[in-house]
């Protein structure tokens, strides 16, 4: 992982300062521009006067948290039992580190920021929160992170869902919300392309929507215009490439007109980069009669600032900025790092005489995204940077550029003592007990601002005596062992440094590959009894091989599997783990190294962790049946035996996506949950659920009971943890 993360690596230092010192919201407004607000349509005031119908919507029966001030100290919560499952309630939520998303209004008045609550729409001049969108927005792996948009004065929000797009009135509710063509639902593992793209008109009273229609037979693009209030549609492309269609998100400052009477969309089939013509891949319609306007008339010019009609082309350490009329060059500005293959973002001031540019070389890894820390501002007339700001940004909806070059920002930074780590589904190991008052887990990144720490190279624990969390550089086992993975030139090294002095247990090299491959390695597990460690090896953040090592004796005892879901006892040795491949069970005797693949009957293994019963002796996991219902059960396991004791059918799981499973030993209580957020608690002497709740927003990728069953704690698909407990 050198390579992926040595471009940010020397701006680290300068920027852990700047976090440091930035405040939670630096948020400063433009100068107002009065006689652009005065030409926004009263008419968006009709919206809150009419009787708004409101599309149905599902309430979420989910508590809201407990009060900081018992988040300082936790108090005596009962053993969650039969009993009292009732009364649990959402105690805290453990935010890791999301670079949040931001948009501003064109009028530099109003922001909206996004995170992983939701949406804050904040008021520029006092800093004071208007209203607060519950609910996540999807934060895709891949696209442009544009989930959200202002309208002008940021009177109106529309904001696209996992599920849905939806327009808000900012002070009031939502107006307008469709669902996606044909029900396609946003997958945060793969979605970015497939988002919407959106733009508001000035008075918040038309929706354009430029996106991919998903059917059973293939994937198309449609594009229409909405009329918000009365919730229909005013345009609709027909497929021509004459008639009103294309993109919005390409480039800045693409949509709609001061005015709302003229569209611009950019259409990727006439830009040419090569061609002398490739300006006019961005278009021009009137929203009156939906008919093309030519880019170099008296109404495009009228109705545009003039920074709204240039565009930059990123050349090597170079962008050059072109007229969207003429096509004519208006100068060259030369900026170190960018080139065709990475290009850097580019925005303009309203008179187009300044640009904004964001670089992309100076940048730190989150997730499969890079976020830029460095803006540049420069001087179109001569090309000469006249100032740099040091920064965490997506991209530059969240800047506008004031005419004598001052960056008009809203930054939204964590403070030195908030959450740095962040983690990403794909293969989180999970939790793991420490001991009786701590739970620890790996994330991907512990620290996001010192990026030269090798990725799953250090733990967070949550302690349990006041659920706060504490996240270092070390890995953490069971029985408070600890290990360091030290970065080599071939490999890594693991050093055990509890004994008093770093002993070396394991040398790993990484595999015989092509240069240009980035490896990383995911250590899951050490038992420091036996000296065996489970870890897996991944190339270019794909997994490739997965081991499991005597580390005592440099001996590799089974290579080229899959340890999805790896479990550990110490209590008898045992070790199991799903082959997602194979969709099977394996069980591991860490005594004499035996591997013995578990056969179910007419059903397969769901890749999902199991959880072991009585120490070890037993666990539980879920099969899927291989007949046309594909219903899912519990198969119990005598893991000496390596048979199937009993297969649990509960009526409740049986048709649900189940995602994890943890237990209540000493009161023989299950807890299930499923891909909805949901949270179902198991009576396995009923074989039945008892209790049902909707615990999350998101997936829950794995839930695990505290030691001293009080408190059952989850992760989310986006790293929220979530803690619940019986109480007030």
């Amino acid at each position: 992982m050198e390579n992926l993360h040595k471009k940010s690596g020397k701006y680290i230092s300068i920027l852990v300062l700047v976090l440091i010192i930035v405040c939670l919201n630096s948020c400063t407004r433009i100068k107002e521009n009065s006689a652009e607000e005065a030409a926004i349509s009263s008419t968006k005031g009709d919206i809150a006067a009419k009787n708004t119908t409101f599309p149905e919507k599902t309430a979420t029966l989910t508590p809201k948290e407990i009060s900081t001030e018992d988040s300082i100290r936790r108090r005596d919560y009962p053993v969650i039992s039969v009993d009292n499952v009732v009364g649990l309630v959402l105690q805290k939520t453990i935010h890791p580190f999301f670079p949040e998303v931001v948009h501003i209004a064109s009028n530099g008045r109003i922001a909206a920021v996004g995170n992983l609550s939701g949406i804050r729409i904040i008021d520029l001049d006092s800093g004071s929160v208007l209203m607060q969108v519950d609910g996540a927005f999807p934060d895709c792996n891949f696209g442009m992170d544009r989930y959200f948009q202002l309208n002008y004065d940021g009177s109106f929000l529309a904001i696209t869902t996992k599920k849905t797009v939806q327009v808000w009135q900012v002070g009031g509710g939502i107006v307008y919300e469709v669902p996606y063509i044909n029900n396609h639902i946003l997958d945060t593992f793969i979605c970015g392309a497939d988002i919407p793209q959106i733009a508001l008109s000035p008075d918040g009273m038309f929706l354009a929507e430029s996106g991919m229609r998903f059917s059973a037979t293939g994937v198309g693009s449609y594009f229409r215009v909405v009329d918000i209030k009365k919730n229909s549609t005013v345009y609709e492309w027909d497929g021509k490439n004459e008639s009103p269609n294309g993109h919005f998100y390409t480039f800045p400052n693409l949509g709609f007109s001061s005015d709302g009477k003229i569209l611009q969309t950019f259409d990727p089939s006439r830009f040419d980069i090569n061609s002398d013509g490739f300006h006019t891949a961005f278009r021009f319609w009137s929203t009156e009669n939906w008919r093309e306007i030519a880019p170099n008339s008296k109404a495009v010019k009228d109705a545009f600032n003039k920074g709204d009609l240039q565009f930059g082309v990123t050349k090597n350490n170079s962008i050059s900025i072109i007229n969207k009329e003429s096509g004519v060059e208006l100068g060259t500005i030369g900026v170190e790092g960018c080139g065709w293959e990475n290009p850097c973002p580019i925005k303009f001031s309203h008179d187009g005489s300044k640009s904004a540019v964001l670089l992309w070389d100076k940048s730190m890894v989150y997730k499969r995204k890079s976020i830029s820390t460095q803006l540049e501002v420069y001087d179109i007339s001569n090309g000469l940077m006249i100032d740099r700001n040091l920064t965490v940004i997506r991209n530059l909806d969240g800047v506008i550029i004031g005419d004598d070059g001052e960056i008009i920002d809203c930054e939204i930074a964590l403070l030195s003592g908030e959450s740095a780590w962040w983690t990403h589904p794909n293969y989180f190991a999970g939790f793991q007990i420490i001991n009786e008052n701590t739970i620890a887990f790996t994330p991907q990144v512990v620290d996001y601002r010192n990026q030269l720490i090798l990725p799953y190279s250090g733990s967070c624990q949550i302690h349990m005596n006041d659920f706060t969390i504490e996240c270092d550089s070390t890995l953490s086992f069971r029985d408070n062992i600890t290990v360091t993975v030290n970065k080599k030139e071939s490999g890594v090294e693991v050093i055990n440094p509890s004994l008093g002095k770093d002993t070396l247990l394991a040398e790993i090299k990484y595999p015989i590959s092509e240069s240009g491959n980035l490896w990383q390695f995911r250590l899951l597990d050490y038992v420091q009894e036996t000296g065996t460690g489970f870890f897996c090896l991944d190339r270019n953040l794909r997994e490739e091989t997965c081991l499991i090592m005597d580390f005592t004796n440099n001996e590799i005892l089974h290579e080229q599997i899959d340890l999805e879901g790896l479990i550990y006892s110490q209590k008898n040795a045992t070790a199991a783990f799903i082959n997602k491949e194979e969709k099977a069970l394996y069980i591991l005797n860490d005594e004499t190294g035996t591997l013995k693949k578990m056969r179910t009957y007419r059903a397969v293994s769901l890749p999902i962790k199991p959880a072991f019963l009585f120490g070890g002796g037993e666990l539980i996991y879920f099969v899927q049946s291989l007949d046309g219902a594909r219903n899912s059960y519990i198969e119990r396991v005598d893991t000496s035996l390596g048979k199937v004791i009993k297969r649990y059918d509960i009526a409740e799981l049986r048709t649900k996506d189940i995602s994890s499973i943890s237990v209540n030993e000493e009161i023989g209580l299950w807890a299930v949950s499923d891909t909805s957020g949901n949270v179902y608690l198991i009576d396995p002497e009923e074989e039945s659920a008892v209790y049902v709740f909707r615990a999350a927003d998101e997936e829950i990728i794995d839930l695990v009971f505290s030691p001293d069953e009080k408190a059952l704690l989850m992760m989310g698909e986006s790293g929220k943890i979530l803690i619940w407990a019986v109480g007030e």
